[in-house]
């Protein structure tokens, strides 16, 4: 006992202690300043930076002020020595002392590293200002599909970059072949390899239109995120065609035969395909040692034989042409993988998703305001509901003995079926030999639960229906003579807006529809893939007619145009799928048609640019504001696209809506247009808006539209959600504030970290010598880290509860949801009192006078995540009324230990959840003890 007496009294002494020893280490550190300062003279831009960095980062909370005078001290006699004013230190800046590597003790070459305890990609980087030139373009740019860049070393000998942590996309593929039949076992879709290279050609799409190219474009530049799961393009020597870095004039990229030229959109296409062919090749070679470090094909072969597909030759023949004046464009690119990927995509997986459900009229404003409408119906509820097609866990006796009646087997046959096994065969006469009979009774075992809803999908092909107006497809509760009626009243209600092109495409789906019509029997997989395309036509005509103006549709006429060409792809596929007669008939040779149809869309586009009455004379602010949003968009986002003679006449018709808008827009760098976006499936909804999920430049996103939202307000979530850049935070790719305003985030495959848990059934979970501590606890260190990133950014949540915790592709947890979050130097008290979720609100801020968000009241919101998530039950759950939390809390009472806590676990959250906010630990502490939890042994630098 007296031996942890005195263990507790050093405890309790551990600051004053502290604090002694950094006095004396400044203290040393002063009394050898000048031989110190002396020997870095040569390294003075380095020494400065370092110095504004720490000051700005530690001065306020942790900087002692002798630390405070020394640091000044010696930043001043610097900038004197220099002759240097002051040192601006970009927001994007990383210090070399924050990368680590487990087992390489040096920083110069590429590899994994940890920082902020995640690991990442760490690439060597030139110095001086091209890495400032790069890092400023990198940073720049905000897409899926492109490597996300999460700051910069541009001081000091070693200059680099910290990407994303990613895998070679050979690598990627290879991993994954092992995998793939219990992947299909599972019902769990996979990306192919055509669907990881599109995504690689929607970046060089983005970066093209951009006017940005790639110095080098090879196979290891060629990457598959670890955290989305997403394929990226890595662009190594970016560089702006408008404005060409010195350094970067001569550099060249390989394109065909060797031949080497200044780096353009030409060589960066020529490199693309020459990297395919490289992959192709290494992933049909069992040379292990070419998968790991992969070898670019310099010069375009002859047709070699792991080359099958004519359509992929012919392809990469006009990708990697001699000439660099005759390759193909990457939008060219893009449509030709998009067909390579339809056709390799397993059938389920063909039809297009279904349109949100509470589309029901053809308004945006009736969308949101059914939500109203059913105020029964909380996200939480939506969150229980099984979309998927698992087995079910528990199945009834009663229903497997109905199974034997239905199929007329044995009771041995049909407990085989019941876990997953083959469908039994045997001679029994009293079994039927007609299809439609067999599949009849396949969809009464899917009724009762014995077969599985994904194997009753798969089979369905096979079933024919006899009437077709009278089929209904189960996910749009729609038949195909409903839905081309919808059609054809949208064409004539918006007659002025429903371009040719609109109509070229209705009239390929009125032919389809009028063979159906002429089948005496017609197939249902067909009947459901052409009432799905329609549907999906249907919503994005909706669609447009809702989120902009004719004036606006004007202006973006060029995208807009391209979304029927994706219509007519899917059309093509669908007739060379069904082998539909009619291929080659007049009304589906389309291309020619497309082209002239797109040219009179885009000289239209261009007369009215010439017509400076045509938008001066709109009467309505809100559209002029958004017209000039949207032309600023296409001048500085999309300007590689247009000619310079179409350039300066929208330039022209901007400048002539600048005078006739009273508070002219500013473009935000996070600008994301509507036309861009379509959107799908419902997740949810609240008070303030509903999340759908979308599809932006062909990726998985989430869409979060807001009812009703102040401008102000919605800035200030934008400013801060966009200022965050971390793997445990969702990412905010970009949002709309004219108009409908909405936000464009990354999407958490896995929903939210309390129905994950329910789902993993953690709350069950017992320990093991093999897993010690419940899994939860590595989603709370995800989480935490997620966390103590926004503190070091200097934001605070201030919303901090279980369902603001998503799961990713990678089931590691992301923070989300920053309405109530605020950037520290700029918090105030809140006079109406506690703003938010009161179950996990901390003390100081359930007083009459709300003292406002901190990083103390944070980190006391996230102890009572940790009861929410280990418990599996909401943080005082034994007191129902939020009054009564209210009082308890104030009393500095908090829940009863769950059972599922051990002692070390419930004395973490004694630390974090003190009544007295002083003396709760902060959040690199968190970060520290639950890396103990998950047994993460890695380095830490945070």
């Amino acid at each position: 006992m007296r031996v942890l007496r005195r263990k507790s009294a050093f405890l309790k002494d551990w600051r004053a202690r502290l604090k002694a020893e950094r006095y004396w280490r400044m203290k040393g550190f002063a009394s050898c300043l000048e031989r110190l300062l002396e020997s870095y003279w040569c390294n003075a831009d380095e020494l400065l930076t370092l110095l504004a960095y720490d000051f700005r980062k530690y001065s306020e909370d942790i900087y002692t002020p002798y630390e405070r005078e020394i640091i000044s001290y010696v930043y001043e006699q610097v900038c004197n020595e220099c002759d240097v004013c002051m040192v601006s230190v970009p927001k994007w800046f990383i210090p070399r002392h924050e990368i680590t590597e487990e087992n390489v003790n040096y920083l110069w070459r590429n590899g994994d590293y940890l920082w902020q305890n995640v690991n990442v990609n760490v690439e060597r980087a030139p110095g001086g200002d091209l890495c400032v030139y790069q890092t400023a373009i990198w940073s720049e740019l905000n897409h899926p599909h492109v490597t996300r860049l999460l700051g910069s070393c541009h001081v000091g000998v070693g200059t680099f970059y910290v990407f994303e942590e990613s895998d070679g996309i050979t690598q990627n593929v290879l991993s994954r072949l092992d995998q793939a039949a219990q992947l299909w076992a599972m019902n769990t879709p996979h990306q192919s390899l055509w669907e990881l290279l599109l995504g690689i050609a929607l970046g060089l799409q983005y970066l093209h239109e951009r006017g940005i190219v790639s110095g080098r474009v090879s196979p290891d530049k060629l990457l598959v995120s670890t955290t989305s799961n997403m394929a990226n393009f890595f662009g190594g020597d970016l560089m702006l065609l408008s404005r060409v870095h010195p350094a970067l004039r001569p550099l060249s990229s390989r394109c065909h035969r060797d031949v080497t030229q200044i780096a353009t959109m030409a060589g960066d296409v020529c490199g693309f395909g020459l990297s395919i062919l490289s992959i192709l090749r290494d992933i049909t070679t069992a040379d292990q040692a070419l998968w790991r470090t992969p070898k670019m094909i310099t010069v375009f072969p002859d047709r070699p034989n792991y080359v099958e597909d004519d359509s992929v030759w012919h392809l990469l023949s006009k990708m990697c042409a001699a000439n660099p004046a005759e390759r193909v464009a990457m939008k060219f690119v893009v449509q030709q993988l998009q067909i390579v990927v339809e056709s390799t995509l397993p059938e389920d997986h063909l039809d297009p998703p279904p349109a949100p459900d509470n589309y029901t009229r053809h308004t945006r404003e009736y969308q949101l305001s059914t939500i109203y409408e059913h105020p029964d119906i909380s996200s939480d509820e939506v969150d229980e509901m099984d979309f998927g097609g698992n087995f079910p866990d528990d199945i009834s006796d009663d229903s497997t003995s109905k199974a034997e009646d239905v199929l007329n087997t044995s009771s041995g046959e049909a407990e085989e079926m019941k876990f997953g096994g083959n469908f039994p065969v045997s001679n029994n006469s009293k079994r039927t030999s007609k299809p439609e009979e067999v599949l009849n009774r396949l969809a009464k075992l899917a009724e009762l639960g014995v077969l599985g809803k994904a194997s009753a999908d798969r089979n369905a092909e096979l079933a024919f229906v006899e009437t077709v107006d009278g089929y209904e497809h189960p996910d749009f509760q729609s038949s195909i003579r409903i839905v081309m009626e919808e059609i054809e009243d949208q064409l004539d209600d918006i007659e002025s807006r429903a371009s040719p092109m609109d109509r070229h495409v209705w009239e390929r789906l009125t032919s389809i529809n009028v063979y159906l019509q002429s089948l005496s029997q017609c197939r249902q997989d067909l009947l459901r893939a052409v009432i799905a395309l329609a549907s999906s036509f249907k919503w994005s005509l909706v669609d447009r007619v809702n989120s902009m103006s004719l004036a606006s549709r004007t202006v973006v006429s060029r995208g807009i145009g391209h979304r029927s060409l994706a219509f007519h792809h899917s059309i093509d596929h669908l007739l060379v799928r069904f082998d539909l007669p009619g291929a080659a008939s007049r009304v589906h040779s389309w291309k020619h048609r497309w082209d002239c149809d797109h040219q009179l869309e885009l000289s239209n586009f261009e007369t009215v640019l010439k017509d400076p009455e045509y938008f001066t004379g709109l009467r309505d602010e809100d559209e002029r504001i958004e017209v000039a949003a949207l032309l600023a968009f296409e001048i500085s986002r999309r300007r590689a696209i247009y000619s310079a003679d179409t350039l300066n006449a929208m330039t022209h018709a901007m400048e002539a809506l600048r005078g006739e808008v009273a508070a002219f827009p500013v473009l935000p760098r996070w600008f994301v247009p509507w036309h861009e976006i379509e959107v799908r499936g419902y997740i949810s909804s609240g008070s303030f808006g509903s999340v759908h999920r979308g599809k932006w430049v062909e990726a998985d996103v989430a869409v979060k539209q807001l009812f009703q939202a102040d401008k102000d307000d919605f800035f200030h979530e934008v400013d801060v959600w966009f200022s965050l850049n971390h793997p445990n935070v969702i990412k905010l790719f970009g949002a709309y504030h004219v108009g409908t305003p909405f936000f464009l985030c990354e999407y958490a495959e896995n929903g939210t970290l309390p129905k994950f848990a329910r789902d993993q059934q953690w709350q069950d979970w017992a320990p093991s010598f093999y897993q010690p501590r419940n899994p939860v606890w590595a989603a709370l260190y995800n989480a935490a880290k997620g966390l103590h990133h926004l503190h070091r950014r200097g934001v605070i949540h201030g919303d901090l509860k279980g369902n603001n915790i998503l799961v990713g592709a990678d089931r590691k947890a992301e923070l989300t949801d920053f309405g109530l979050s605020v950037f520290a130097q700029n918090r105030d008290p809140q006079p109406n009192g506690p703003v938010g979720a009161v179950r996990w609100k901390a003390p100081e801020r359930l007083r009459d006078v709300d003292n406002g968000p901190s990083f103390e009241s944070d980190i006391f919101s996230f102890g009572m995540c940790i009861v929410e998530l280990v418990s599996g039950r909401l943080p005082w759950i034994n007191i129902e009324p939020d009054v009564g939390v209210r009082e308890a809390v104030l009393q500095g009472k908090l829940p009863q230990r769950p059972p599922q806590f051990a002692d070390d676990e419930w004395d973490l959250v004694l630390r974090m959840c003190c009544f007295d906010p002083s003396e709760r630990i902060d959040s690199f502490s968190v970060v520290m003890i639950l890396r103990y939890y998950v047994g993460d042994v890695q380095v830490m630098q945070i």
